[in-house]
């Protein structure tokens, strides 16, 4: 009898990263250059001890089913790929429920990460060396 594998993973950089406000939690996240900002999903607000009706601020963002306004977090301390972002606002927004990751890494931590600027840096440079 053949064996049944596991559903593959869709094509997405995976991390995990720790977001603390009064109290912690790791999460499985995706990496994605393609969002300016952090998200995490409603649970996990709550389970760090911050509540998402209680936001100051909401930030609108363009989801595949249209746009939507969401709340912004502040969250103490963010920890991924070896690094910690302190005091980053995040969005707070369920990804579907077919998703296989908790959260997304956006460029507002990816800036903060050694290995994403010397990229960024070459991109830029190789940009205006063949923009000559």
């Amino acid at each position: 009898m053949p064996e049944i594998s596991p559903k593959p993973e869709p094509n997405i950089l995976l991390a995990y990263a720790i977001f603390e406000a009064s109290l912690k939690k790791a999460v499985r996240v995706g990496i994605d250059c393609g969002s300016q900002m952090t998200l995490i999903p409603m649970e996990v607000a709550f389970a760090i001890g911050l509540n998402p009706a209680h936001a100051a601020k909401t930030s609108k963002i363009i989801t595949v089913d249209g746009v939507v306004y969401a709340p912004l977090l502040l969250i103490p301390s963010v920890q991924a790929l070896g690094i910690e972002v302190k005091n980053l606002e995040v969005v707070c927004h369920n990804l579907p429920s077919e998703s296989t990751i908790d959260g997304l890494l956006g460029l507002d931590f990816l800036i903060h990460y050694p290995p994403f600027l010397q990229f960024r840096n070459n991109v830029i440079e190789g940009s205006l060396r063949f923009g000559k």
